[in-house]
């Protein structure tokens, strides 16, 4: 908790920042949009490696075989980065417009030459995911949420340096180096403690293996992440800078999620995949009603904190330089609804990596295909009837309705599985 808290002061220092530096503007909406699907890539790519490859390489025996196999793990996800990378790269005024379709075309323009900056940092980062699952399967849990907080002081740096010559550009070189320096650090720890070598080749036999763990993990996460990119499209129609807006008033609970939740739910997925691989579903529900309370009480505090205080939050941490008080007063209402959806967001987290620990997938696609449907039906209404706050209403509705569908199925199945729901729902 403590390394989580490290970064969340690391990411308000970026935010004031870059508030300061952009403020909301075109430029800001064309840099959001340009990080919007290599984020979502890398939440992904990690996700999907993370949960997929852990209990994978948990069930393999003998300490050669270990390292041979989480090599060819290693190097088998960081072509499959490369190539991601590549293609967004190749494909950018597609992945631009497929976001933003309401984007002017000079608007488009300067979100396409960002997004081609930001692909280099694929490169770098998903292989990173992998690295951060062969240190977890080792149980060295805090190198990996170290080198996580280190990225925002590092862009940060980087981003004060580079804006003031280079502008909105600077801003996504300073995203791909800072990706570059985290691989680097992860890389060399891993290879200091001996969890992976250079020289085993690549073995195809492992490829499906592999693939059977981490692809059907990446498809539920894509679905179930995928409302983000519904907003911004719905927020690219109305006027400009709408999507800045909503970046900023959406900051404090997906700051919330990245690194407490997430960082609870990745410490607590071994040990909760051991629970479920040794049949023990009465530790299993135990452990998980252990984390949901832990959870839920730290969001109850996180959402009362920014709803209550949106004002003087948002006036302390985003009002200066190029960010009026104007549009401090329009982030603070879209703070409003942003905060009150922390705790179902932390809530939704927490149980899919329950799920994961079960090896349950199908669940958490069901999930998310309807909140992408539903976010299109709803952000559409919603927009139309209170502008960019209608897409911030929407947000905690999908939200709320999310982890409530993911609360009933999890129960189900711990039900059907003969442990009662009760034991970690109380």
């Amino acid at each position: 908790m403590a390394v989580s808290g490290l970064t969340a002061a690391g990411s308000l220092v970026a935010q004031v920042v870059v508030a300061s530096l952009v403020g909301p503007s075109r430029a800001y909406d064309a840099y959001v949009v340009a990080i919007g699907v290599p984020t979502l890539v890398v939440l992904v790519g990690h996700s999907s490696t993370i949960n997929g490859l852990v209990p994978l390489l948990a069930r393999v025996g003998g300490r050669e075989t270990h390292v041979r196999r989480a090599s060819q793990a290693a190097t088998m996800v960081s072509l499959a980065g490369a190539g991601i990378a590549a293609a967004i790269a190749l494909l950018a005024p597609a992945v631009v417009r497929a976001q933003a379709p309401g984007f002017t075309e000079e608007t488009a323009r300067l979100a396409v030459d960002l997004t081609r900056v930001v692909a280099v940092g694929l490169l770098f980062d998903l292989s990173r995911g992998a690295l951060v699952a062969l240190h977890l399967d080792a149980q060295r849990v805090l190198w990996p949420q170290l080198v996580s907080a280190a990225f925002y002081p590092v862009w940060t740096l980087l981003a004060v340096l580079l804006y003031p010559t280079q502008g909105p550009i600077g801003l996504a070189e300073a995203y791909a180096a800072s990706h570059a320096v985290l691989w680097s650090a992860m890389l060399a720890s891993g290879l200091r403690l001996g969890l992976l070598r250079f020289q085993d080749r690549v073995r195809l036999a492992w490829l499906r293996p592999l693939a059977a763990a981490t692809v059907p993990v990446a498809g539920t996460v894509l679905v179930s992440q995928g409302t983000a990119l519904v907003d911004r499209a719905v927020a690219s129609f109305l006027p400009s800078p709408s999507i800045s807006l909503l970046t900023y008033g959406a900051r404090p609970a997906d700051l919330f999620a990245r690194t407490i939740t997430m960082a609870v739910g990745m410490a607590f997925l071994p040990s909760l995949s051991r629970c479920a691989a040794g049949g023990d579903l009465a530790a299993f529900a135990r452990l998980l009603g252990q984390v949901l309370r832990m959870v839920v009480l730290a969001a109850l505090l996180a959402a009362v904190i920014a709803v209550t205080l949106r004002r003087e939050l948002v006036t302390a941490v985003f009002v200066r330089g190029a960010f009026g008080p104007a549009d401090g007063a329009r982030v603070a209402t879209l703070l409003a609804w942003y905060g009150a959806a922390i705790v179902p967001q932390s809530v939704f987290v927490i149980l899919t990596y329950a799920f994961y620990g079960l090896g349950l997938l199908r669940p958490l696609v069901g999930i998310g295909v309807a909140a992408l449907v539903l976010a299109t039906l709803l952000d559409a209404a919603a927009a139309s009837w209170w502008g960019v706050e209608g897409v911030a209403r929407a947000s905690l509705a999908i939200s709320t309705l999310s982890a409530l569908a993911a609360g009933l199925a999890i129960a189900g199945r711990l039900r059907r599985r003969g442990e009662p729901p009760g034991r970690w729902a109380s």
